[in-house]
């Protein structure tokens, strides 16, 4: 109940209704070029082990999810307490506008695992940094090894750039840090409640900076990521052979690690919804589709996408509410 209290705060009434217009209008115009008849046709065709492997893929993502917070979190909390905190996570991150969902994890972090806010917004942070450096990564193999899409050098170059200066942002977190918090010491007048309030959290970041993100924790969280990335990717092409839909494998791959891309563009929408189809529709466009097989695809693909996190909400649920009644037993 607190958790939406607080994030009522953060989100006006206007807000909401900005987020769901833009959704509401992108989503309709993907809408408007399907041709359904199109769509039922690309349904009774699609290959159901395919999508079977595909939603085991994208649940095995959540489990990277959890297991990296296990590993990035301090005082070893309960392995299920991260399952649990990653459902309600992934649920959120669908359900709410202007990417509160970000915001949400800092208090679910605080309720299932025990993290004051500095520590938490600092784990949240080095894991975005640890997650882009990884599709970055996963991003140049797939230009450098398969694309026939995107063969633009300046792209190659901006992601490059990207990686490395990601790499040296992690690298020297305490050093900014360090930075940051000198001044407030110097101050003249420490008491301030304000000045006091921001040092302690400062301080607090980087004491969980500097005893959690080890040499051995960064190398665990790094392939983690790798693992969470390369299940979400595999599943993407599983998903889109599925269907049958003239694209090859390598292309598919491609459109996969692009697709994740489409967070970072800063239009406020609830859950990605709306700008994730257009996204999706006008990649598969580049790859050769038609306006309306590329628009019904992905339609069904979103779908999906949309509908798993909820499945891995209720396995977690289903397997703490077992657990704990053969505890009580």
């Amino acid at each position: 109940m607190r958790i939406w209290q607080e994030l009522g705060r953060r989100a006006s009434p206007l807000m909401w209704v900005s987020a769901a217009a833009i959704s509401l209008i992108l989503l309709s115009l993907v809408l408007s070029q399907v041709d359904w008849l199109l769509f039922f046709e690309i349904l009774q065709q699609t290959l159901i082990v395919f999508v079977v492997i595909s939603v085991i893929l994208f649940l095995l993502e959540g489990v990277f999810t959890s297991l990296r917070f296990y590993v990035l979190t301090p005082n070893s909390p309960a392995l299920s307490s991260c399952f649990q905190l990653t459902a309600w996570y992934v649920v959120l991150l669908i359900l709410l506008p202007l990417r509160l969902g970000e915001v949400a994890v800092i208090f679910l972090m605080k309720k299932h695992l025990n993290q004051s806010a500095s520590p938490a917004i600092m784990n949240v942070l080095v894991q975005r940094l640890f997650d882009v450096m990884t599709l970055c990564v996963v991003f140049l193999i797939c230009i450098l090894m398969f694309s026939s899409i995107i063969e633009s050098e300046q792209i190659t170059g901006i992601a490059v750039v990207c990686l490395i200066a990601l790499a040296c942002v992690l690298s020297i977190l305490d050093r900014i840090l360090a930075i940051l918090i000198g001044p407030l010491l110097r101050r003249r007048n420490p008491q301030s409640d304000t000045v006091r309030k921001l040092l302690r959290a400062l301080l607090q970041a980087r004491i969980w900076y500097r005893h959690r993100l080890t040499l051995s924790k960064s190398l665990i969280a790094f392939f983690l990521s790798l693992g969470k990335w390369l299940c979400n990717i595999l599943a993407f092409v599983f998903l889109l052979q599925a269907l049958q839909l003239p694209v090859d494998f390598n292309n598919s791959v491609v459109i996969a690690a692009a697709y994740n891309f489409l967070a970072i563009i800063p239009l406020q929408t609830i859950g990605g919804i709306g700008l994730s189809e257009m996204g999706l529709s006008g990649l598969l466009i580049f790859s050769g589709l038609s306006l309306t097989l590329a628009a019904s695809a992905t339609i069904l693909v979103r779908v999906i996408i949309i509908l798993i996190p909820f499945l891995f909400w209720a396995l977690v649920m289903l397997a703490l509410s077992v657990n704990k009644a053969e505890k009580h037993d």
